[in-house]
């Protein structure tokens, strides 16, 4: 693709030889999160994601960039290649973490410019590209942005972050800062695991029926056309990817560790539901894990994505 890798520490090589950092700089102390068994969780008042927000989750959210943007071949399935180029296009994306997905697209697409925005400041505030912007802000509540501001929208990974009830606020939130005639590009894992032995299914099970109690659906992803096409957008597709996890080459090894970092950075709140602490939660983890290669278990991503209609209007709110 032209560009290097230097491991998954945040640091790539672009093709003029510059290196443009990918990993967070040293933050800003900030009193929005709370420390469990070592691990730092954001604290916001009614919202309840299940992972840390720490460096070691920062890491594993750029590793996870590029394993998604192997898999899916790009950064965005909808077809936005075009409006890419033009100037005076605004893209943004909702629940940016450590911002990698925008640093990455910015880095590419240099007239477009990019909006970050993340409930914690775990992104870089000082090392970025110049088209490339990122402030603190929450989808549930009115984003700091004029309706009909962005040509793409697009909002990954919070199956872990939005309650069933929270969705249709979040689409409607990403509708009104969609420009007519733009897009709408929504990606989660589907936590309903294919082909697991029967450790990994139990564990797999649990996690989801905990996250569950906290009324989140791990299972959202099969439910996202469906959002999409009940708000209005048109031209609504679904691309379903298996990801192997631990087999077929070296995709599914990465994606393997990927889900294994996932449950040990979910142990402070897995272990207490779970009531096993410490060596032996570990031990579970790892047979459970080690079962994946000869089950040949994955799990399917969905990616959504639809059009605004040119015609559509919005009530102020």
């Amino acid at each position: 693709m032209g560009n290097e890798t230097s491991k998954h520490k945040g640091l790539r090589k672009n093709s003029g030889g510059d290196q443009v950092q990918l990993q967070s700089p040293p933050r800003k102390k900030t009193p929005n999160y709370r420390w469990d068994d070592g691990r730092r969780f954001h604290d916001v008042k009614n919202s309840f994601y299940c992972l840390p927000n720490d460096d070691e989750e920062i890491d594993r959210l750029h590793l996870q960039h590029w394993l998604l943007k192997h898999t899916f071949k790009g950064n965005f399935k909808a077809p936005i290649e075009n409006i890419l180029m033009r100037y005076g296009t605004k893209v943004l994306d909702v629940g940016c973490g450590p911002g990698t997905w925008c640093l990455d697209m910015a880095e590419t697409y240099t007239i477009p410019e990019f909006y970050g925005i993340d409930i914690s400041a775990v992104f870089p505030e000082a090392i970025h590209p110049p088209n490339c912007h990122f402030q603190v802000a929450n989808v549930l509540e009115t984003l700091p942005f004029p309706r009909h501001t962005f040509d793409f929208v697009q909002m990954r990974g919070l199956s872990t972050a939005l309650t069933e009830s929270q969705w249709p606020i979040a689409i409607k939130e990403l509708k009104r800062v969609c420009k007519p005639g733009g897009w709408i590009q929504l990606l989660e894992m589907n936590c309903d695991v294919q082909s697991a032995g029967p450790l990994f299914e139990e564990l797999n099970t649990q996690a989801v029926h905990v996250c569950g109690l906290q009324n989140l659906n791990l299972r959202i992803a099969p439910k996202l056309k469906a959002m999409l096409t009940d708000n209005g957008l048109e031209s609504v597709r679904t691309v379903i990817t298996p990801v192997p996890l631990g087999w077929g080459g070296r995709l599914g090894q990465v994606f393997l560790e990927d889900i294994r970092t996932i449950f040990i950075s979910s142990k402070p709140w897995l272990s207490k539901a779970f009531s096993i602490y410490d060596q032996e939660f570990d031990r579970c983890l790892d047979e459970a894990m080690n079962e994946c290669v000869p089950y040949q278990a994955y799990y399917d991503w969905h990616v959504v994505w639809g059009r605004l209609p040119d015609n559509e209007a919005f009530d102020e709110y």
